[in-house]
């Protein structure tokens, strides 16, 4: 898990979007304090349409 306060997402938000993506989850904080976690959906395999 992954510390940040909001200023760093906001400034790096693609980067930790990217590492959301493949897993990692990230908890937002303000002023320390944790007011948000940040995590990756899981995909449902949808079958393949006649």
């Amino acid at each position: 898990m992954i510390k940040l306060n909001i200023h760093e997402a906001k400034t790096h938000l693609s980067k930790y979007l990217e590492l959301v993506s493949k897993g990692e989850t990230i908890l937002l904080c303000k002023r320390n304090i944790p007011i948000a976690e940040i995590r990756s959906i899981p995909q449902k395999h949808q079958s393949k349409r006649p």
